[in-house]
């Protein structure tokens, strides 16, 4: 039996809900929430064909120009929509080789990648079909990590200059224009880009230096606490925030023209998948947590509530006094 395994890291497995484990798995493979809102920012960095303009720019539904202008602009989706198929193909292609190969090679032996052993177990995949590919295993390992870490690094600046955009009053729209910003904004997030990386790359390293404390003092699986902390956060930014992500793209979807909303059969796949993934988060997170899970959640939405307001108080300039009309005495 697991639970009797004398392995801490077995057990804490072994104890935790076959729904909660899979639903943990969802949200590490598939990445969290905002990293696809940064995705989104970064098309609009780029004027990817009408990324970030504002609605006026768009032609009238109507005559020969209309149907040319629709034609090319749906065209430059193409692009988007091979990057992200082709990339979760990869994720979920390598994903399923890798539990395969765990089940076949390391269930017997009955090895668990934890703290005393994270990534030299997975090398068994390579080198017993020749041990000269345990190489190609490191660099790749070592591609994936500094692919990660510079990727988060970009996420959080990106998702705060968001942040200061949708905080700003300043966000006046005309035909042609950006709705990315206006200098003043963009300079406004560029300066908070030091903080961000700070608070994402610190906190990381939090994290590990008191993981790395724990491992010296000889104690046996993770830090107390730290992983009370980190499922929660999981099934929040990792599930049900690309739940509700998925659930807000039709509607966002019904502000474009006809011709550039998404077919029927990609609306309700992404309904469907928005049910799933908040219904699947929001059960994970009370069996394996409670009314702790509940806490951490509101606590985050209060204090991200009062933080934004305040953001938003030091943002908005105040608007210059109408002028009087006629001869003032």
């Amino acid at each position: 039996r697991l639970a009797d395994d004398p392995s801490a890291a077995v057990r804490q497995i072994a104890e935790r809900p076959e729904w909660v484990e899979a639903t943990l798995y969802v949200g590490v493979i598939g990445g969290a929430g905002y990293d696809y809102l940064a995705y989104t920012s970064f098309l609009r960095d780029k004027g990817w064909g009408m990324a970030g303009l504002c609605s006026g720019a768009l032609p009238a539904e109507e005559g020969t120009l209309w149907h040319e202008r629709y034609t090319i602009l749906r065209q430059w989706m193409r692009a988007p929509l091979i990057d992200c198929t082709v990339s979760f193909l990869v994720v979920l292609l390598f994903s399923g080789v890798f539990v395969a190969s765990g089940a076949i090679v390391l269930g017997p032996r009955h090895q668990l990648p934890s703290n005393e052993g994270f990534l030299e177990h997975q090398a068994q995949f390579v080198t017993q079909l020749h041990p000269w590919l345990y190489p190609l295993y490191v660099v790749g390992v070592l591609l994936t990590m500094l692919g990660t870490l510079y990727g988060t690094l970009e996420v959080a600046p990106t998702i705060m200059r968001e942040f200061m955009i949708a905080l700003s009053d300043k966000r006046h729209c005309t035909s042609g224009t950006s709705t990315h910003g206006t200098g003043a904004q963009r300079s406004a997030g560029d300066r908070y880009r030091k903080s961000a990386i700070l608070w994402s790359g610190g906190g990381a390293c939090l994290v590990l230096a008191i993981s790395f404390w724990h491992q010296l003092r000889g104690a046996d699986g993770r830090p107390p606490g730290l992983e009370q902390l980190l499922i929660p956060a999981n099934l929040f930014t990792g599930v049900l925030l690309c739940g509700i992500v998925c659930l807000t793209n039709p509607w966002c979807d019904r502000k474009l023209p006809a011709a550039l909303r998404l077919p029927i059969v990609m609306v309700l796949l992404n309904l469907a998948a928005g049910v799933a993934f908040v219904t699947l988060s929001v059960w994970s997170a009370w069996s394996s947590n409670g009314w702790f899970a509940v806490a951490i959640l509101a606590g985050t939405v209060m204090v991200g509530y009062v933080i934004a307001t305040l953001l938003a108080l030091r943002l908005r300039e105040p608007h210059p006094a109408p002028k009087r009309e006629g001869n003032e005495r």
